[in-house]
């Protein structure tokens, strides 16, 4: 814990000055709030939306369908990673809706390797968050065990996983004169298209992660090494040479350009520090929670890298009740927060649900953003596509699974020590 407090300060004190920048930004285009004491989380939220929307093209959309994004992912999986997808239909016993995708995927020898199914648009009876759901991971069955209950599953078990998106939740999505969704007139939003592409290298991990003990495979790791690579494979939609391959225009198969390329990148940086301390603030809430009693929040104290604490008392200081609830997590969030904390603000940050099922461990996606920004600076950003980084990510980490030292395994690649992370972080 001492170290997570240590990380989560440091990343206040790095980006807070960056963040301020920013805040005058967003501060000449509140209206009649004067300063920024009287800025609401809500409110704040409302205008970085409508900034982010004027500076990115009202074009960009259009080159990012739900079968484009699916092209994407077979892309990045052909060019970076020498892997192949070829769709297959479902069998008898398998029980998908028909608008779901079934690909197997094979390695640069053809020799199969997995199952990778695509789940892209949203429905009434689906979970409202994308997603990477493991089905079945890649393992060497305990035959000898199984062969005593008339059991023989060969000689190794191959990962199987559905990647689930929420395509036309925002927007209506097109369908065909059959009524099915059509993949080709469907948009996906810039969050909804980083999201797949996010939980795409959950999938990936999940594929080359293939161990002799099904327990220690794929993702099954600690959260800020598996969260590296979801976070690495966001990466690649910063860059236009790949965007190209695959981002056409909707009606016309025109490559994405670059200006819009930039405009894209441009709305997502615009208030990239506020994104970062918005994400230390839920992992401040999410440590403090699931911290001992009383609760107690640490915060970066002057300028030599000391904490100062915040005892704030129990459950039963607060009382019994949502709203009773959502005040100790804005008494949490007022040393953090960028803006000021409101109840609707924190009950929205609060219905995230990897709060509760990332206990204690949220830290883990800004830890592993670090690390994904790491490799991608390293290792591909000279040349996103180069099937020999690819090799040697996979070579050299994913193919462990969690079957590893997993800090050893990045410390080895990187040729980093990850205890200098704040000095790259």
């Amino acid at each position: 814990p001492q170290k997570v407090w240590h990380f989560l300060a440091g990343m206040v004190h790095k980006y807070r000055p960056e963040c301020n920048e920013e805040m005058k930004l967003i501060l000449k285009n509140v209206g009649e709030v004067k300063s920024r004491d009287e800025l609401t989380d809500v409110d704040r939220t409302k205008v970085e939306t409508s900034l982010r929307q004027q500076a990115e093209s009202k074009q960009s959309p259009l080159y990012f369908t739900v079968a484009n994004c699916v092209r994407g992912i077979q892309c990045i999986c052909r060019e970076a990673f020498g892997i192949y997808l070829e769709e297959k239909p479902f069998g008898k016993d398998e029980f998908f809706l028909p608008q779901a995708q079934k690909f197997h995927v094979y390695d640069s020898n053809k020799e199969f390797a997995g199952v990778i199914i695509l789940d892209m648009f949203a429905r009434g009876s689906k979970h409202c968050q994308a997603g990477h759901l493991t089905i079945q991971l890649g393992c060497k069955p305990a035959n000898k065990v199984l062969n005593r209950v008339g059991l023989d599953l060969g000689p190794r078990q191959y990962p199987v996983v559905a990647l689930t998106c929420n395509a036309g939740s925002a927007y209506k999505a097109a369908k065909k004169a059959d009524g099915t969704f059509d993949a080709e007139s469907t948009v996906m939003l810039p969050h909804e298209v980083t999201t797949c592409f996010h939980e795409f290298g959950h999938a990936l991990h999940t594929i080359f992660g293939q161990t002799t003990v099904q327990n220690l495979a794929g993702t099954r790791g600690s959260i800020d090494f598996v969260e590296s690579f979801s976070q690495l494979f966001e990466q690649f939609l910063r860059d236009g040479n790949f965007l190209r391959m695959w981002a056409r225009k909707m009606g016309t198969d025109e490559p994405i350009p670059q200006d819009i390329v930039e405009s894209r990148n441009k709305a997502a940086d615009m208030f990239a520090n506020i994104d970062t301390l918005d994400q230390v603030q839920m992992a401040v809430i999410d440590q403090v929670l699931h911290g001992p009693r009383p609760f107690t929040v640490y915060f970066p104290h002057g300028d030599e890298g000391r904490l100062g604490k915040r005892t704030l008392g129990d459950l039963k200081d607060y009382g019994k009740g949502m709203y009773n609830f959502a005040n100790l997590v804005m008494d949490i969030s007022a040393p953090i927060a960028v803006s000021k904390p409101t109840v609707n603000g924190v009950l929205r940050t609060l219905s995230f649900e990897h709060i509760a099922s990332y206990p204690a461990g949220y830290y883990g996606y800004l830890y592993s953003l670090t690390i994904a920004k790491r490799i991608w600076k390293k290792k591909f950003n000279e040349n996103p596509l180069n099937p020999e980084a690819g090799r040697e990510l996979v070579e050299k980490v994913m193919k462990y699974g969690a079957a590893c030292n997993q800090t050893e395994v990045i410390e080895k690649y990187l040729g980093d020590n990850l205890d200098d992370i704040d000095a790259w972080a």
